[in-house]
This record gives structure tokens, sequence and C-alpha cells, in this order.
């Protein structure tokens, strides 16, 4: 009888999944137009042998304060349309990256004018918007097809595969209902209003906002190889950003950031009113220390520090499509099997992760944005490194997806990182991983070392026209003394350096690890993503000032509240 039960309440389950894919009508729309294209064009004298459509659905509720009083209150709801195309063959199509091309700005063909569908589920309203978008995207094809075709003419054929050949995948998502995708915004307006009036008493308070924006909706892929992913997601973002002014008249910014997938998932309002009342009385005392000095020596990085550092000098530098950019600096194609970093180290990417130690990691998905079933990827094990994060862009002796192939909506998907996972044997305590800092200061005749707690992010650059460097912004830094002195607070000091030195400069970590969750920008848009990692030590790191900057200051004093 169990097994009876089983079997009808599967049946019904596939019923009902079956039901709701027949009755969304996007989803409909996109897989019967792309159908109807790809057998139209088969007759053309240059037919695709691969098209795909994205679609994402978005539903954006945001609100913004400014000195406590409510200045934005925005709903939006869109439908934004990618198609590709592929003219050509697998081995070279219209994507493939000419040599020598530096110093030219080529046509992105891949961008359609008007890339919004409509909202309504009018099916052939709906169909109509695509046509005339890939009509567009069609030609450009054709255009880049030839163009590429003449600049090959008497050279030797691709070592590399411009696409890879992948298994289609199926998987399909029911809409999410009102209780993931419900917000109360006037309780969120009293929490911004509070958490503004809060940072307002600080000292030298000039003037500050906070902002809560909520995003759900789905994301639909369709290809001509038969892949069809329907997947939801949620975002929410909660910011508090402001300016103290100093005494000698330069701006000092204060910015405090929470990136999370849910509303719920935010700290409740009094513990979000003590982190920024801590945050806004850092923020004083740093504002007030004294200015650093360029420093090189030892230091120690927190774990929120490390996630950051590893994420800009390591985690750029392993996706994988830059390895096929002639102008990239390839830090690491060469390295395979051989060692990066010390050899208790290890390093994961692990997109299907769905949290750690209770804390949700907003760099997990269950497919990327080229269809491909997200997969668990070993960069370095002990030390040694192991393997590329990929999309469907080949590079040599990687020729397959790791799903890894991100992008937003507007932009091609290439390989970007995930939840990025460092990991340590044999880490220290924070005392001794102290202790061990103290001697090594006293070993190179420092009297102090740095100590750097938060940061509010990072860049870097990998290609060869300028030099393969990576900058860290810290905001909370402390120098920590040899001699016993209490550590100190410093302002203005910026992390910067190049990545083979400074890994080749990592002492040891600690044992205790932290969530770093932000917002990563690159070629393919803006990206969520999670670092876990614990602190290391640093035998030798180099700062240099940040920019000061005084603006030209109002000459009326701002008005009364009477």
């Amino acid at each position: 009888m169990t097994k009876k039960i089983i079997i009808i309440g599967i049946f019904g389950f596939c019923s009902f999944l079956l039901f709701a894919q027949e009755n969304d009508v996007l989803f409909q729309a996109l897989k019967e137009e792309l159908n109807y294209e790809m057998e139209e064009m088969k007759a053309k004298e240059y037919s695709p042998y691969y098209m795909e459509f994205r679609a994402r659905e978005l539903n954006i509720l945001s609100v913004s304060t400014l000195n406590g009083s409510v200045v934005d209150e925005t709903k939006t709801v869109r439908r934004i349309f990618k198609p590709s195309i592929r003219i050509g063959d697998y081995t070279f199509d219209n994507t493939h990256q000419l040599e020598n091309t530096f110093g030219t700005f080529p046509i992105d063909y891949s961008v359609v004018r008007e890339p919004f569908l409509p909202i309504d589920d009018n099916k052939a309203a709906i169909k109509f918007k695509i046509w005339q978008n890939t009509n567009q995207l069609y030609q450009n094809a054709i255009i880049e097809y030839r163009e590429k075709l003449e600049a090959m003419k008497n050279k030797e054929k691709p070592k590399v595969a411009d696409f890879s050949k992948e298994e289609p995948q199926k998987y399909y998502e029911e809409k999410l209902g009102t209780e993931q995708t419900n917000i109360n915004l006037d309780e969120w307006v009293n929490t911004l209003v509070k958490m503004d009036s809060v940072f307002s008493m600080a000292e030298n308070y000039y003037w500050g906002g906070s902002s809560i924006t909520f995003t759900h909706g789905r994301d639909i892929f369709v290809s001509s190889e038969g892949s069809e992913v329907v997947q939801n997601f949620t975002f929410c973002s909660l910011s508090i950003n402001g300016f103290l002014k100093l005494e000698n008249n330069e701006v000092f910014p204060f910015a405090e950031s929470f990136n999370v997938l849910h509303p719920s998932d935010l700290p409740d309002e009094e513990s979000l009113l003590r982190i920024i009342a801590e945050k806004a009385t850092i923020m004083e005392k740093i504002s007030k220390a004294e200015k650093s000095e360029p420093y090189t020596g030892p230091a120690i990085l927190s774990p929120e520090a490390t996630g950051v550092f590893f994420h800009e000098i390591f985690g750029h530098r392993i996706e994988g499509h830059r390895l096929n950019d002639m102008y990239d600096s390839k830090t690491f194609k060469k390295k395979i099997g051989e060692a990066v970093l010390p050899s208790n180290f290890s390093v994961i990417s692990d997109p299907t992760r769905e949290e750690y130690n209770g804390i949700k990691l907003i760099g997990h998905y269950k497919y990327d944005d080229q269809g491909m079933k997200a997969q668990k990827v070993i960069n370095v094990e002990n030390g040694i490194l192991k393997q590329f994060l990929m999309s469907r862009k080949p590079v040599e002796e990687f020729e397959h997806s790791n799903g890894h192939g991100r992008g937003d909506i507007l932009s091609e998907a290439v390989s970007r990182q995930s939840n990025l996972f460092i990991t340590v044997e044999n880490g220290l305590s924070d005392d001794k991983l102290r202790k061990r800092l103290i001697k090594e200061c006293k070993k190179q005749g420092k009297k102090y070392g740095y100590y750097f707690k938060t940061v509010s992010g990072g860049f870097t650059n990998t290609m060869m026209f300028s030099p393969d460097y990576f900058n860290i912004l810290p905001i909370e830094v402390y120098r920590v003394y040899t001699d016993k002195r209490p550590d100190e607070l410093v302002r203005g000091v910026n992390l910067i350096g190049t990545p083979l030195m400074m890994f080749s400069e990592i002492l040891a970590a600690g044992q205790i690890y932290s969530v770093f969750s932000g917002i990563c920008g690159a070629e393919s848009g803006s990206l969520p993503v999670t670092t876990i990692a614990p602190a290391i030590l640093v035998n030798k790191i180099e700062t240099q000032n940040k920019m000061s900057v005084k603006p030209d200051w109002p000459i009326l004093p701002p008005p009364t509240s009477k």
C-alpha cells in the first residue's frame, strides 16, 4: 500500500509540473519561436548550427531614504530577452576571437537594441518581439561570420574549439509562491529611517541614506540542442551610505551593505541598528586616526579580507575563458599540476552548496546561464592547481563546461566564480597567528605589522598591456606593535601587489572561517558571489596611501529643522 501511495504521489506531482509547464506562456513562447526560427533558417546560406534564448522575469521592489526621509519607492516589473546565434560549427563560428586586434574596438554583434518583452501573457506579442530581436541578431551574426572567415584565410585551423558539445539539460521549477515574494515595505521604511538616525549621530556627520532592494523572478533558458531550464531566483540588498566631513575639509565615506537571498535572511531590526551604531563609532574613530604611510612587511588578513583577497587575485585568474585571450596575462595557464599555494591550502568552487554554518550562500545556483548543471570544482588540492572554472568556451586541455558559465541577462555568459571555499589544514589559533606576526616583524626589523580587519571590496587587472596587479580596499586597519603597545587604528591604507609574489609570501592561516558575500563585476556583468575563508598571515605585503578628496563644499550651511 505504501508503494502505491508513493507511486500515485510521484505521478500526481509530475502531472502538476507538466500542467505548470504547459501553462507557462513565456516558456512556451520561447520554445515555440526557437523551434520555428531554427527550422526556417535551415534553408539559408548561413544557417545557425546553434541558437539559445534566455529570458528573465524581474520583479523589483526598492525603497531609499536620505537623512531619515523616503526619497524613492519603486516597483518594477520587466521581462528581458537575450538571444544568442552561432553560425559555422562548434570548431569555428562567428564568436571566434581574432588575434592582433589590440587597440581596436570591434563591434559587439551580440547586442540587441530593444531587449524588453511584453510583461503580459500575450503569446503572439511575445513571439513578435522575440522574432524582431533575433532577426536583427541573425543579420549581425552573418556579417560577423563573414568577417571572421575573411580574417582566417590562409591561417591555421584553430587549436581550440569556439563552443563545447554538451548533453542537453531539462529542469523546471514552478513559480514562487507569495510567501517567497512578499515584503512589507512599510516596515522596512521604518527600519531605514531608524538606520539613518543612528548613523546621523556620528560626529562630523554630513549626510547619509539607506536603501533596500528585493528582486525576485525566473530565468528561462531554451536551446536548439534541446536544453530547457527554468529556475527561480531571489536576491536582496540592504545598504547604508554616507559621508563625514573632516576638520581639514576632506570627505570621509561610510558604507555598509548586506547581500542575501531573501529579506528574511537579514539581521532583525535590533541587530541591524546595533551593527550600524558599532560601524558609525568605528568610522568616527577611523576619521580621526593617523594617516598611514606606505609600508612593506608582515600582516594578518582577517577571514573577510582573505575572502576578498582570494576572490580578486586568485578567483579571476582561474576563470578559464581568459586563457583564450591573447592579451590576458594567463597567470596560471601553464601551472596545472604545479604548486601555486602552500601545501596545506586547497581551493574549491562549489555553486551546489546552499549554505555554510547556517548562512545561505548567494553564489549558489542549480544551473548556470548556459543551461549547464552546476558542479563542484576542485581548483587547488594541497597547493597543486588542478582545474579552471569553465563555461562552454573550451581551452587547451579542458574541452567541457563545469557549470560556471555565468552572465547577467544582457551579457554573453563566460566562466565566472560562484562559491569559493579556501580551506587550510593545521590552521593556527588567533593568538598563535598574532604571535607569529610579531615574530616575523622582529625578524624583519619592523616596529609593527598590520591587521586588516574589514574591507569594502577590491579590483584586479589580468591583462598584459598593464601591470598584473590587485588592489584591496580596506576599511578597518590596525598597526600591531612588537613592543606590546595597544593596537593602533590607522586610515588611508590600500593593499596592493602582484598575485604570484603574494601567494609565495603566505606563511600560515587561522582556524576560524567567515563568509563574505558581494557583487562581482566583470565582462559578463554583475553577479552574486560568496567566499569562505580563514585569516592568513603574509610574510610581506605592500600598501599605498588612499587618495584624499576635498570637494567644493556648499557655501551656505544646511537649512535648519525649524
